[in-house]
């Protein structure tokens, strides 16, 4: 218990908080504009500052080499470079991050934002795209790379609509 919240994993942030008391970030990576679009759903109802992670070598357009990289990267533990980073991350308190689903875990190049990054005390709002695996996979990932942090439960939002990103925000209470 910390300043009479109970901190959880699984959960929603406390009553006491507002949006307006929020300094949000929604970070992404969206190889094929697909979790981009759920990134942005997230941005239009919290606001905040929108980041896309982009890898230093882009993956290939083709959807076998891509697989192919992402494959050795994840079997070596790579953590390919990127461009850019979040200016003020430390001012950031609600951290929402990204990613589609490659062979049930976090894109390589997402580890390398999340292991640049100190989250302790921030509360992470993990979201994902995939065509079939889910989030549960990548929490593993979540966890490792954000330690100290307040992680709330992760949503796939593969093909999910405003209404349904409004309906997830409010009921891990985020919004009224």
């Amino acid at each position: 218990m910390e300043n009479g919240v109970v901190q959880t994993r699984n959960g929603a942030l406390p009553v006491t908080d507002t949006v307006a008391d929020r300094n949000v970030l929604v970070v992404y990576f969206s190889h094929t504009n697909t979790t981009e679009g759920a990134a942005n759903l997230i941005h239009q109802q919290m606001g905040g500052t929108l980041f896309e992670i982009y890898p230093a070598e882009d993956y290939p357009s083709s959807y076998s080499a891509t697989t192919q990289r992402a494959q050795r990267e994840i079997s070596a533990g790579t953590l390919p470079a990127m461009t850019g980073d979040v200016e003020n991350f430390e001012n950031y308190n609600v951290v929402f991050i990204g990613y589609p689903i490659w062979w049930d875990t976090t894109p390589p190049v997402v580890n390398t934002f999340l292991s640049a990054h100190d989250f302790a005390g921030k509360t992470v709002i993990p979201f994902c795209t995939s065509g079939g695996s889910g989030i549960r996979g990548s929490m593993t990932n979540i966890n490792r790379y954000c330690a100290g942090a307040s992680i709330l439960s992760g949503r796939d939002l593969t093909g999910a609509g405003a209404d349904t990103v409004r309906s997830w925000l409010n009921s891990i209470g985020l919004l009224p």
